[in-house]
């Protein structure tokens, strides 16, 4: 089974428990296969709502006849730097620093730095530390990753 298809097999699951699935990936081991659930919500991630997500993940995984031999379930938060990549991910962290890694290098880069501004339906602002701003396509993007420094947060007016 591949992430695609395991994602797909969870996601519903993860929802109902009130988490997004921010990513998974599946690894072998000689012996058995690691899945790496990461979860996240407005609220946070508790190490209380990690497990109870792992135990609603391996219900869904046990009923799964495609499913065989052994198997490991990890889940855990995205972590501070996490990568995005959907447009409600780009509004939910509007005003935050990412690091953008383009899929073709234009002639000024292919890796750009800044902050989340303005974002439309199929890309965003991207304010650069020097004033400058970039409009960067969605499809243009390889990974984008939050490049957050818990010391330096500005407060939200949530």
């Amino acid at each position: 089974m591949n992430a695609a298809e395991l994602a797909q097999l969870v996601e519903p699951a993860v929802f109902e428990e009130g988490f997004e699935l921010v990513d998974c990936n599946v690894s072998r081991t000689p012996k058995s296969q690691v899945f790496r659930f990461y979860i996240d919500s407005d609220a946070g991630v508790s190490i209380d709502a990690c497990a109870r997500v792992s135990r609603r993940i391996s219900q869904e995984l046990d009923a799964n006849p495609l499913l065989q031999g052994n198997y490991l379930i990890e889940v855990s938060s995205p972590g501070m730097n996490r990568r995005i990549w959907t447009r409600a991910h780009f509004v939910r962290f509007q005003g935050e620093r990412v690091k953008v890694d383009l899929l073709d290098a234009p002639s000024e880069g292919r890796v750009w730095l800044g902050e989340i501004g303005e974002v439309g339906d199929d890309d965003f602002e991207l304010r650069l530390e020097n004033g400058d701003t970039r409009r960067i396509r969605f499809d243009e993007i390889e990974v984008a990753k939050l490049r957050l420094d818990p010391w330096k947060r500005k407060p939200k007016d949530r």
